[in-house]
């Protein structure tokens, strides 16, 4: 594999980045964290766009010419032609997406490599972008020519993190965890294999991902349940109101009280991921771009932020996350409750154990 990269450097007049390197000897096969798909789909779960060996064997002009076209978007639309517009409608599809001119639209390919139909970004200067895979759709009107981007993941490095990446992440979100789990994160692979109702899906244990994997861990876990816990224990008194209200014996009082409740309700859904880390989806029917009337999303969390007395039980579980809003309801009908059920799986580091 060594004397590919070489090769592939020299033919390319292009030195790829120690990451690229090491993902490259860790496995042939290109990991993917698939982050979305052509539908719009949210996943964060790992996937495969091809083989390193075939890649390097390839020639790429354009790799060594620094990308300063490429938005940082899930859907972006470039043309050949300036409009009036801030949004553009491809020809297959019903929707608008963002867009701008670019005066060649070549330039949109610098700094990349293809597999497949997969366009790897490697040469940027933007952190966010780099190492981001697109697929993309060529179309032409009467007035221009335009490509449709559609950001469908980030290559990964799956080996082990480095003590001083372990340590860079406890401080930035002020954490202190066990040593069975700061063990894991710094000899362990980044990634790891999960099977749910028989689906096998893989996993990417991400430290310097976004922000929103980690909107929650600065409150730590304040839940008694230590295996499962919802909001369905609301439902009841939510009833109790409705049935005042069908009866037309709802009272000022029983309005105040159910504003009460509500807002508890809506501070439990707030708190509800309390010391979670999110790792990714399991499964996702929410269309974002869809005719389809579905919103049923089972995402997955890792555990971090727990208090003294939990630490020992709870330190680094996973937990399925179900999310959905019930039928047409919203938070106008009287008896609304958003549906909010977690499971606990166990321990990351006793995953894929015998």
């Amino acid at each position: 594999m060594t004397s590919l990269v070489e090769d592939f450097e020299k033919n390319n007049n292009y030195t790829l980045p120690d990451f690229m390197k090491q993902a490259i000897h860790f496995n042939e096969l290109i990991h993917v964290n698939q982050l979305n798909d052509i539908k719009n789909q949210e996943y964060n779960h790992v996937s495969f766009v091809g083989n390193y060996n075939e890649l390097l064997k390839r020639n790429f002009p354009q790799l060594n010419q620094e990308n300063i076209v490429i938005e940082n978007e899930l859907n972006f639309v470039y043309l050949n032609k300036e409009i009036s517009e801030t949004k553009f409608k491809p020809i297959h599809t019903p929707y608008s997406f963002p867009c701008k001119y670019v005066d060649n639209l070549t330039n949109v390919f610098n700094g990349m490599m293809m597999v497949s139909d997969y366009y790897i970004l490697i040469n940027t200067d933007d952190e966010n972008l780099k190492y981001n895979v697109y697929t993309y759709t060529k179309g032409t009107t009467e007035e221009l020519d335009y490509y449709f981007f559609v950001l469908i993941g980030k290559i990964i490095n799956p080996s082990a993190y480095t003590k001083n990446q372990v340590d860079n992440f406890l401080t930035k979100y002020n954490l202190s965890i066990s040593p069975e789990l700061t063990n894991h994160f710094e000899k362990g692979l980044k990634i790891f294999f999960l099977e749910i109702d028989k689906i096998k899906k893989i996993y990417y244990l991400n430290l310097n991902g976004n922000d929103d994997l980690y909107t929650h861990l600065n409150k730590p876990f304040d839940k008694t349940d230590y295996q499962k816990f919802d909001l369905e224990h609301y439902r009841k008194q939510l009833l109790e109101y409705w049935e005042k209200d069908f009866m037309n014996e709802f009272t000022d009082e029983d309005k105040l009280s159910l504003q009460v409740l509500r807002d508890k309700i809506d501070l439990d859904a707030n708190n509800f991921l309390n010391g979670f880390m999110k790792i990714g989806t399991i499964d996702n029917q929410k269309f974002n771009f869809s005719e389809l009337n579905q919103d049923l999303v089972l995402e997955l969390y890792l555990l971090l932020n727990v208090n003294a007395e939990q630490k020992e039980e709870l330190e680094g579980t996973l937990w399925v996350y179900q999310l959905s809003d019930p039928g047409d309801s919203n938070n106008k009908d009287i008896h609304y409750l958003p549906i909010r059920k977690m499971f606990n799986l166990g321990k990351i580091y006793k995953l894929n154990k015998n």
